[in-house]
């Protein structure tokens, strides 16, 4: 076993109630702006952007390196801290890797891994969890409000743990 209750080496993380994995999806193009220079073409600004994560129907071996996860305890050279993220093992543009982070509300998000300030996680029975604006809060599969069987990520306070209670448990299992 890792630290903070994470599998060392890569791994799934799939949802013991609905059988569907995390996984890191490309985040297609963004487009920044658009222009026409003085011959009328139009020039369209665009970047890649940041994968997202979301819960898919586990696939086969050799067709799953989105799926795939490590948790990244290193280190860190000038706080002395570790890092304690989990960083997806696809490589997906020349940015480098992505790591799972809670944005300001209930979303889950994907950023780079160079930069600072990342969300770290633990796991605790089974249970996702971070520390968040001075609460514990969890990773849970949440049931779609139209079609109850659709499950999306979501990042909830212990306030709300109750209701999400049977999907709020994951297991980690090697990736081959």
């Amino acid at each position: 076993m890792g630290s903070n209750g994470f599998p060392k080496g890569d791994f799934y993380i799939k949802n013991v109630k609905t059988g569907l994995v995390i996984t890191a999806v490309p985040g297609g193009t963004t487009v920044l702006a658009d222009a026409n220079n003085r011959g009328g073409d139009e020039i369209v600004y665009t970047r890649t952007a940041d994968p997202r994560p979301v819960l898919t129907v586990p696939l086969p071996p050799g067709k799953n390196e989105l799926q795939g996860w490590y948790y990244d305890e290193t280190v860190e050279h000038l706080s002395g801290r570790a890092r304690n993220i989990l960083v997806s093992r696809k490589k997906f543009d020349d940015r480098g890797r992505f790591v799972l982070n809670a944005d300001s509300g209930d979303m889950l998000q994907m950023n780079g891994a160079g930069r600072d300030g990342h969300t770290q996680w633990t796991v605790e029975n089974g249970m996702i969890w971070a520390e968040w604006d001075y609460s514990p809060h969890y990773v849970v599969a949440q049931p779609g409000l139209d079609n109850p069987d659709e499950y999306t990520l979501a990042f909830i306070g212990q306030t709300l743990l109750p209701m999400y209670e049977s999907t709020a448990t994951w297991e980690f299992t090697p990736f081959p």
